[in-house]
């Protein structure tokens, strides 16, 4: 089509959209049921949209800068990796080789959600170690944008496969509305994007205390007076003189219900909240919840002072056992009334797993229960930070170099320069 340039700008749009399927498509999709698959690689499918955008660019007659998926869109043609797969898979259709998924939480060899019963890190969609849009590559959820998959140098959403701190909205450093300035979120207001001098929402790039409905200094209401809100009433604004909700500008502590000092039922006397009983509001000599006006210290089932299981034994809550209420000479779960800090299974001192040594509980190893010099699990009482694997300084495969895990490839355990799965110890995210 390049070739005949001079016939083809005679030609309308739709004439051209015809010889690009009749022409193009067809030698493309050629055997597309042999090779579709392939289509799913990302230098397959680069290959493809660059072949694609230089035929669109001519059957639309547009500018080099117009991206491929805006020319697939104004052309209304699928992008050619798309038609491909569609066309491969239409045929193992037509062939019986539809495969049902699998939904039920069985051992699942096909997508491997379940794999020898043990829940796959696999990409949680396609369910494979994705090689092309990276989702999971080598086992590893891949730190690059989930949306375009690959390190992003336009919008810069994952630069070097870390999320950029610029706006989320234009993704780029924004000296307008400085809404990301130098890669920091403004503190300016999140309204107008500057610093406001006439309402002042954010003078010197400070949030001001002033009132959030009239943005002034209000010496009517006095909501916020000398930038300080105001403790008057919040609901008439005034000092109220009749229910004194805000008297001499502090809250009364006179009943929320009725504002007054209640005679009655004494639930605020002399401005002071009543301490009776809330339930009947008198002072209560059968079962003494509030005896001479103070709540008593008595058991709160039974309301006596209880001899026999001595849960409140002389108006004291009892620091015994709380299953067997006694002090347990055997288990010495609460020996001398205090709780003992014994091992709470076998609850003695055990010399032979120190798990509960001298009273306290061992930072030894919990399988072992021994300072293990051999595995060094746990070494001087301190969790090893070697591999949990063969538990040595494993300088071969380096998984724990100088005790620290190496970021290696987790498989082949080198820097690969070849597959570039760990090169320079980054993960290769493209």
């Amino acid at each position: 089509m390049r070739s005949s340039l001079p016939v083809y700008m005679g030609l309308n749009f739709a004439m051209l959209r015809l010889m690009y399927q009749a022409v193009f498509e067809s030698i493309i999709c050629y055997a597309a049921s042999v090779w579709y698959q392939r289509s799913y690689l990302v230098i397959v499918r680069r290959l493809l949209n660059k072949v694609q955008r230089a035929v669109l660019l001519t059957v639309m007659k547009a500018y080099r800068t117009v991206s491929t998926e805006v020319l697939a869109v104004m052309a209304g043609i699928l992008p050619i990796d798309l038609l491909i797969r569609e066309r491969g898979e239409m045929f193992e259709e037509l062939r019986g080789e539809t495969i049902v998924p699998n939904t039920q939480k069985v051992e699942d060899t096909v997508n491997v959600c379940y794999v020898n019963g043990v829940e796959s890190p696999l990409c949680p969609v396609c369910r494979v170690e994705d090689t092309v849009n990276v989702c999971y590559v080598n086992g590893v959820e891949s730190p690059l944008c989930p949306v375009c998959r690959v390190e992003d140098t336009v919008n810069v959403c994952y630069l070097n496969g870390v999320e950029s701190p610029l706006c989320p909205v234009c993704r780029v450093e924004d000296t307008v509305n400085m809404c990301y300035l130098n890669g920091v979120e403004s503190p300016l207001c999140p309204v107008c994007r500057v610093e406001d001098t006439v309402n002042m929402c954010y003078l010197n790039g400070v949030e001001s205390p002033l009132c959030p409905v009239c943005r002034v200094e209000d010496t009517v209401n006095m909501c916020y007076l000398n930038g300080v809100e105001s403790p008057l009433c919040p609901v008439c604004r005034v000092e109220d003189t009749i229910n004194m909700c805000y008297l001499n500008g502090v809250e009364s502590p006179l009943c929320p219900v009725c504002r007054v000092e209640d005679t009655v039922n004494m639930c605020y006397l002399n401005g002071v909240e009543s301490p009776l009983c809330p339930v009947c509001r008198v002072e209560d000599t059968v079962n003494m919840c509030y005896l001479n006006g103070v709540e008593s210290p008595l058991c709160p089932v039974c309301r006596v002072e209880d001899t026999v299981n001595m849960c409140y034994l002389n108006g004291v809550e009892s620091p015994l056992c709380p299953v067997c209420r006694v002090e347990d000479t055997v288990n010495m779960c609460y020996l001398n009334g205090v709780e003992s800090p014994l091992c709470p299974v076998c609850r003695v001192e055990d010399t032979v797993n120190m798990c509960y040594l001298n009273g306290v509980e061992s930072p030894l190893c919990p399988v072992c229960i021994v300072e293990d010099t051999v595995n060094m699990c746990y070494l001087n009482g301190v969790e090893s930070p070697l591999c949990p694997v063969c538990r040595v300084e494993d300088t071969v495969n380096m998984c724990y170099l100088n005790g620290v895990e190496s970021p290696l490839c987790p498989v082949c355990r080198v820097e690969d320069t070849v597959n570039m799965c760990y090169l320079n110890e980054v993960e290769w995210g493209t």
